[in-house]
C-alpha cells in the first residue's frame, strides 16, 4: 500500500484531464453521505473532483466511480489535499489516493 502524498509530490506527476468529466459518488465522515461530485482530472495517484460541498483539508473520502462494464463499480480511498471554491460556487478538491490507479482505471478515465 503506498502512503498518503504530500501535494508537492502530487504536483509532479503527469495530469490527465477527464473530458467531460465523470460521475462519481463520494462518501465522507462522519455520516459517509452519498454526495455527487465530477472526476475532472487525474493522475497515477491523485484524483482532481468538483462537489457542491468544500471538504476540511485532510479528510479521507471513499470515491465510487463506473467501470466500462454496466453494472461495475470501483472504489477508491482518497485524503483531501488542498480546495478552492470555484466561480459558481462549488469546491474543486485535489486528493491523494490510497494505492496508485491501475492501468485499466487510468484508460477508463481517458477514454470517459
Amino acid at each position: 500500500m503506498h502512503t498518503l502524498l504530500s501535494a508537492g509530490d502530487l504536483a509532479r506527476e503527469p495530469c490527465y484531464t477527464c473530458d467531460p468529466p465523470q460521475l462519481v459518488h463520494v462518501l465522507a465522515r462522519p455520516k459517509f453521505e452519498r454526495l455527487t461530485a465530477y472526476l475532472c482530472d487525474f493522475s497515477v495517484r491523485s484524483i482532481g473532483i468538483v462537489t457542491d460541498r468544500g471538504f476540511d483539508i485532510d479528510t479521507l473520502l471513499v470515491v465510487e466511480f463506473h467501470r466500462g462494464q454496466v453494472g461495475l463499480s470501483g472504489i477508491l480511498t482518497a485524503k483531501v489535499r488542498h480546495r478552492r471554491q470555484l466561480s459558481n460556487g462549488r469546491w474543486f478538491v485535489g486528493c491523494s489516493l490510497s494505492r496508485s490507479l491501475t492501468a485499466e482505471e487510468q484508460l477508463g478515465f481517458r477514454s470517459g
